[in-house]
């Protein structure tokens, strides 16, 4: 898992996954059809739940990207013992307004890999690392 603070981990999202993101005003799940394009390529992802940030001026250390948002995904793989795969994201946008998404990151207080869905552990999985 690569370090959510080194900013040369993230990767530029197109304006339209971003403001597909961004544009929520309250937490709630993603529609397919605004998924980011990588998340539509993975045949195992199930949900995508989006969390706004209301602190505008929360950054990332060392950079000039500010949070503007979270997601939670929940992906199903059969393969695993525990079938259910969460990871949070962020979302950050630069100071020349260009939208770049974090490397994944593993829930603190919640297993990576679970036998739940997340609609059981929506409360488990707390707040995002914000």
């Amino acid at each position: 898992m690569k370090n959510w603070n080194s900013t040369d981990s993230w990767k530029k999202m197109n304006e339209n996954d971003a403001n597909n993101i961004t544009s929520l005003k309250s937490a709630s799940t993603l529609a397919y059809n605004k998924w980011p394009g990588w998340a539509k390529n993975c045949t195992q992802m199930q949900e995508i739940y989006c969390i706004p940030n209301d602190n505008k001026s929360l950054r990332i250390p060392g950079s000039t990207l500010e949070i503007e948002s979270t997601f939670r995904t929940e992906r199903y793989d059969i393969k695993d013992s525990k079938h259910y795969n969460y990871n949070f994201y962020l979302v950050a946008k630069s100071t020349d307004g260009d939208y770049y998404s974090s490397p994944p990151i593993r829930p603190e207080n919640l297993k990576h890999h679970s036998s739940e869905s997340l609609e059981i552990l929506l409360e488990k999985l707390g707040q995002p690392p914000f």
